[in-house]
């Protein structure tokens, strides 16, 4: 920096910043669109799209704006502060799923729409304030050396900004015990709007002829008289209308329990811990890290799939379960209410 001018550090900071802020909303954006609007990966991409050509089509904007009022340092914090607004915009809180799609999509649109018009103020326009410190006879032979300088700290901001977002993710993952799957807002909106036969006629279609069809999550998910028409095996162990079993469709399963995937001792005892530290939490109660203590925690392990495949018949045997309710339907919810809790296997 020997030999730069004085404004040169403020500005590298400053863009390096903006930078910085910028591509961790980025890294981000497409997600929290689906999440929050439970938009599918093609619209939130149309409308990341579009908010990127923005940022670019703006710029030239906010040069006509400077070149016009010949006030480049005006212009630039004014468009720190139309940045800011745009974020102070997408920043409040609407609540999830939204009420109105078209209201709260539009606010969020118009929030972008703020950041990029604000963006166009700044970005172009602090690169004519870096050159104009350059015009001066002093520093002129400094130019090139102060542009590196200068865009040096852009890509600092730029290179470590999706790491940290990555970063800030995945570590509240883990404190919170959930995993990350781009495809899940999609689907939670879909099951929010629908609430049932989310797979029916349309996506049982499109599935291989050979497609085993597995439902453990909520029975109303699946569409059984589509899965009976559609001929596809299937392993179920949540029912359309349980306890009243679809004599057909218990018939057509490979594998067939009583709504009991979840009904292992660890799994129970997890829920429970869970619960408590929410609750914990919440009231200030001095709880962290508390766990029933009948049951021993599970210590997940990496299995060889030869290994599972000859051994797990002694943790759980499912084809036996599968025998006994498939004799007698009619005794669903007692051999729910009556489980024996099992051990998870790892």
């Amino acid at each position: 920096m020997k030999g730069q001018p004085k404004g040169l550090i403020a500005a590298a900071l400053a863009n390096m910043g903006e930078r910085f802020g910028f591509y961790i909303m980025m890294a981000i954006l497409t997600l929290f669109i689906s999440a929050k609007f439970g938009l599918n990966e093609t619209t939130a991409g149309y409308i990341y799209s579009g908010f990127y050509a923005s940022i670019y089509l703006l710029a030239l904007v906010g040069g006509i704006i400077a070149d016009k009022t010949r006030n480049y340092k005006g212009t630039i914090m004014w468009g720190l502060v139309v940045m800011s607004l745009g974020y102070l915009i997408i920043a409040i809180p609407t609540p999830t799923p939204v009420s109105s799609l078209p209201l709260y999509l539009t606010l969020t649109c118009v929030g972008l729409l703020v950041i990029a018009f604000g963006n166009g103020l700044f970005k172009g326009n602090l690169q004519a304030l870096v050159g104009q410190m350059y015009d001066n006879k002093e520093f002129s032979a400094k130019r090139e050396s102060g542009f590196q300088i200068f865009y040096m700290f852009i890509n600092i901001g730029g290179f470590f900004a999706p790491f940290v977002a990555i970063g800030v993710r995945n570590w509240w993952l883990k404190v919170n015990n959930f995993d990350y799957n781009a495809k899940l807002p999609e689907l939670c909106h879909e099951y929010l709007a629908k609430g049932e036969h989310m797979a029916g006629e349309g996506l049982l279609a499109r599935l291989k002829p050979d497609a085993v069809v597995m439902n453990s999550s909520r029975g109303e998910v699946v569409d059984g008289d589509a899965l009976l028409r559609s001929g596809h095996l299937c392993v179920l162990d949540v029912w359309e209308h349980e306890p009243r079993l679809d004599p057909q469709l218990l018939d057509r399963t490979l594998l067939a329990t009583p709504h009991v995937a979840g009904y292992s001792e660890q799994g129970k005892a997890t829920a429970t811990a869970m619960s408590v530290a929410t609750l914990a939490g919440f009231f200030g109660l001095p709880l962290r890290g508390w766990y029933p203590s009948e049951a021993a925690p599970s210590v997940p392990r990496p299995i060889p799939w030869q290994e599972l495949c000859t051994t797990i018949r002694d943790a759980y045997d499912i084809e036996a379960e599968s025998h006994r309710l498939k004799a007698r339907p009619p005794d669903f919810e007692a051999r729910r209410d009556h489980y024996r809790y099992r051990r998870e296997y790892f």
